[in-house]
């Protein structure tokens, strides 16, 4: 009589190969609209204004489905400071053919964490073409005697082969 261990693993032996791991299939393509003609408007990649700078940066050229970081920098000048950081806003603008990640406030110097903030957002462009990309920046800087509105949009042009 043989063991049901030995008949076990003899059947399982003989059974083929396993199937390996299934990948979840891919999203269908989403409608990324027309393919803008025409004049691609000018980059602002500085601001600077009697209380505050913002700075864009960004790689002049990026590959289709290349992950590109565009980082965005605010800084108050003289004995201003950045007032209540948590309910700034970053929001990102771009044609329907890029994609945008959540804006990620990146770590900085502690001797400047109440005069800069500095934003990180990952850019993905989905066609070929190039692409304007812009970020408009919503906060304010204060001393003791005065507060000043930021309201500014900054933005880069994108070459993607």
């Amino acid at each position: 009589m043989r063991s049901p261990l030995l008949l076990l693993g003899i059947l399982s032996a003989c059974s083929g190969a396993s199937k390996g791991p299934t990948l979840p299939p891919e999203p269908p393509p989403r409608d990324l609209g027309p393919i803008e003609i025409g004049p691609i408007a000018p980059e602002l990649r500085h601001v600077d204004t009697e209380t505050y700078t913002i700075d864009v940066e960004g790689p002049p050229t990026a590959n289709v489905k290349d992950r590109v970081l565009a980082t965005i920098t605010v800084k108050a000048k003289g004995d201003l400071a950045l007032q209540n950081l948590p309910t700034w806003k970053l929001e990102p603008h771009g044609p329907r053919d890029v994609d945008f990640t959540p804006a990620v406030v990146a770590p900085i110097p502690p001797l400047l964490v109440k005069t800069t903030v500095k934003y990180q957002v990952t850019v993905v462009p989905l066609r070929a073409g190039t692409k304007h990309l812009a970020f408009q920046v919503g906060g304010s800087v204060c001393d003791a005697d005065f507060c000043d509105v930021v309201a500014e949009q900054v933005s880069f042009n994108l070459d993607v082969k």
